[in-house]
């Protein structure tokens, strides 16, 4: 019998694999930008669908009144010809015992996260033990999210006097912050009389933007390694020392 022949299939290189694969997430990491800056869109014309629909609710009232009562006509003063100015701040799930009224000797801090996904990553966890570590006898907090944990809110309420939850994204370079954003952030602060603005990650800037606007500090836990970090720099457009 002849010996039977080795098999002479080709054994798969450990380079071409490693480089195919770096390659795929590439691709894959390319396509989660896409989508962010798609979703970014896509959330901001909600919300300027809902500012129009807000305001044709409006003016359609006025009409009805005018309709009904047409001996108002003359009478109708300049400022009803406007949409009144919505309070972009009512925002809050949640409102704790000390909600509306600053204790005297406490000084309220507004936390900001970046993220508040099901599944907790670490500088979620960190914030969450940044909060959890404050004084109470000596601080207030509020806190504010981009996304609903419910779990997480139940466990917070104990720990601040408030809960704000709305849209608000990452920067990055082509759109630096927006200014709707930043204008709630500034009435969040004026509204409940902010000391300070701790935002947990180089992410977010609009928060920073409104500290500075209602003139009081802000803390930016700078947690990425931007230097090492290729991909969060081209997410973001810049390279690491302009970031």
């Amino acid at each position: 019998m002849m010996p039977e022949e080795a098999s002479s299939s080709p054994v798969p290189d450990p380079e071409k694999r490693v480089k195919a694969s770096e390659n795929e997430n590439h691709a894959l990491k390319e396509q989660i930008h896409a989508l962010d800056e798609l979703l970014w869109r896509a959330r901001q014309k909600l919300r300027s669908a809902k500012r129009k629909q807000a305001d044709a609710e409006y003016y359609r009232s006025i009409l009805h009144d005018l309709r009904s009562r047409w001996y108002l006509r003359p009478f109708l003063p300049s400022h009803k010809l406007q949409p009144p100015k919505r309070d972009f701040a009512d925002c809050w799930i949640y409102r704790g015992p000390r909600f509306d009224q600053a204790s005297s000797g406490r000084r309220r801090v507004l936390v900001v996260g970046h993220l508040l996904s099901s599944a907790l990553f670490g500088s979620e966890r960190s914030l969450l033990e940044i909060i959890a570590a404050m004084d109470l006898d000596k601080f207030d907090v509020f806190a504010v999210f981009p996304e609903r944990n419910e779990k997480v809110f139940a466990a917070l309420r104990s720990q601040v006097q408030g809960i704000a939850l709305f849209d608000y994204f990452w920067w990055r370079k082509d759109r630096p912050f927006d200014e709707e954003t930043v204008t709630i952030f500034e009435q969040i602060c004026r509204q409940r009389a902010i000391d300070l603005v701790h935002v947990n990650t180089i992410m977010l800037i609009e928060p920073q933007v409104a500290a500075r606007r209602v003139g009081i500090p802000a803390i930016t836990n700078a947690r990425e390694l931007i230097s090492q970090d290729a991909d969060l720099t081209a997410r973001l457009g810049g390279d690491a020392p302009e970031i």
